[in-house]
């Protein structure tokens, strides 16, 4: 265990990890996974920025427009639509104007565009494991469980995750004050 994650464990009063100090860890750990995660794709997303490679990536999942698309990257209108016309001049992604309202834009992927992403995606699947041959099984099985349960916990909206919070605390307050729970 390294040291942020000892600290933020030892401040603890009882067994029970609460939910802060988890976000703790999660801000300490999760940056340096990402940086190994984009180095290992730099090598292999053949002359493409990471933000292109993530366009083509949300692309494979089915079509969607640039104002969704630049949303889902976290960039302007302007800069998707550059980084779009490249992907489109390499033929990895296909404009589409809707005859109805050509105001709107359907992007998908090519069929190149789609090999393209599968091969990429599986070169840096293959570079990132190499990092993982030392690991036990055991700890890789522990690793898969603990990214599925936090995907899940992070997949759902903030507002369901209080509701389940709530939920929670009135089933573990005594029968009467459950009533005066659900009111709040």
């Amino acid at each position: 265990m390294d040291k942020a994650t000892e600290h933020i464990l030892s401040n603890q009063k009882d067994s029970k990890i609460e939910a802060e100090p988890l976000a703790a860890a999660i801000f300490v750990h999760v940056p340096k996974v990402m940086q190994t995660i984009r180095h290992e794709m730099r090598n292999a997303v053949q002359g493409l920025t990471i933000p292109q490679f993530r366009i083509l990536a949300r692309l494979e999942s089915g079509p969607t427009n640039h104002c969704d698309l630049a949303n889902w990257i976290g960039v302007s209108l302007p800069a998707i639509s550059r980084m779009v016309n490249i992907l489109e001049d390499r033929n990895l992604v296909v404009r589409d104007r809707q005859r109805k309202d050509r105001r709107y834009v359907h992007l998908t992927l090519s069929s190149e565009g789609s090999a393209f992403f599968r091969k990429c995606k599986s070169q840096g699947q293959k570079s990132l494991s190499k990092r993982f041959h030392n690991m036990s099984l055991e700890n890789k099985k522990y690793i898969i469980e603990a990214l599925k349960i936090l995907g899940a916990a992070l997949a759902q909206p903030e507002e369901e995750n209080e509701k389940t919070r709530l939920r929670s605390r009135s089933l573990e307050q005594p029968v009467g004050m459950r009533s005066r729970a659900k009111r709040l």
